[in-house]
């Protein structure tokens, strides 16, 4: 069952995959559109053609880059809101927050009232004897994500990039738009 739900998310995220890397092309097509005539002056100027190329490259990974870290805290969080909700919930069932998660756990206020938010978040993040996590998401998945993302970002801003070193000179410069 949950591998049958992990490939359900694994294709949902296969699909925003795709949505993600066509925006980043059309954001990237629209960028060498509206600096068409910033192209033509750095040519006129005698800029190399790898150099301009490079420049909407790296404009691309960067979107890629920062898509990437921004869903990795997102999904840090959410899980992070699943244990902790998880360990409350548990808590609750067995009459206070002294069960569920944080069952045994020391860190409280010392008069017997339950354990602090404190040691809850930590226990959510890191774990610990006698703690049940909901939500693990191992930390080279993350690296692995940024990584990937980027690389989308590049592989898709390719060809706009070479659009852009495809256009000439003259012709930018006299663009209007």
């Amino acid at each position: 069952q949950s591998r049958a739900i992990q490939l359900i998310l694994g294709g949902i995220g296969a699909v925003s995959l795709l949505v993600a890397a066509i925006g980043i092309a059309n954001t990237m097509v629209m960028s060498v559109t509206e600096r068409t005539r910033e192209i033509g002056i750095m040519k006129a100027l005698g800029c190399y053609v790898r150099d301009i190329r490079v420049m909407f490259l790296a404009e691309a990974g960067a979107i890629g880059f920062f898509g990437g870290l921004v869903g990795c805290v997102l999904s840090g969080l959410i899980s992070l809101g699943i244990n902790v909700v998880g360990a409350l919930y548990a808590g609750g069932m067995s009459g206070g927050m002294s069960g569920g998660m944080v069952s045994g756990a020391g860190g409280g206020s010392g008069d017997g009232t339950g354990t602090s938010i404190w040691t809850i978040l930590w226990q959510a993040i890191v774990g610990g004897e006698n703690v049940t996590r909901y939500s693990v998401i191992p930390w080279w998945l993350f690296l692995f994500v940024v990584l990937f993302s980027t690389l989308i970002g590049l592989l898709f801003g390719f060809g706009p990039a070479n659009k852009a070193v495809k256009i000439p000179a003259l012709d930018a410069i006299k663009n209007n738009e």
